[in-house]
């Protein structure tokens, strides 16, 4: 299903916990939730630091890139090359320096 970018346990994990009764409700509210009329969302007024993969097929660059024009404060675009859209699971170690870096600021 995800052609060999995520490690197969972690997506056992990911299926186990998401099959249990109710839990794949919550995950999807989540996207239910979204807005389409992006001229309701505040903008936001802290620093912040979007950390996107050039591998991230659920995400484009150009949408990744454009979440910068809400930001009214120090903002920084990070571009972790390879890996795929489970930045947190494949690169761990170059996330978290992203954000140390960010709360060392």
């Amino acid at each position: 299903m995800f052609d060999g970018q995520i490690d197969p346990e972690f997506a056992d994990e990911h299926i186990r916990v998401l099959s249990g009764e109710g839990a794949l409700t919550g995950a999807l509210n989540w996207y239910r939730a979204m807005t389409r009329d992006f001229g309701d969302i505040d903008r936001t007024t802290v620093p912040t630091t979007y950390v996107w993969s050039t591998g991230d097929t659920a995400l484009g660059r150009a949408g990744a890139e454009r979440c910068g024009e809400f930001v009214d404060a120090p903002y920084e675009f990070v571009v972790l090359d390879g890996g795929s859209h489970w930045i947190p699971e494949e690169r761990a170690e170059e996330l978290a320096e992203a954000i140390l870096a960010r709360a060392g600021s």
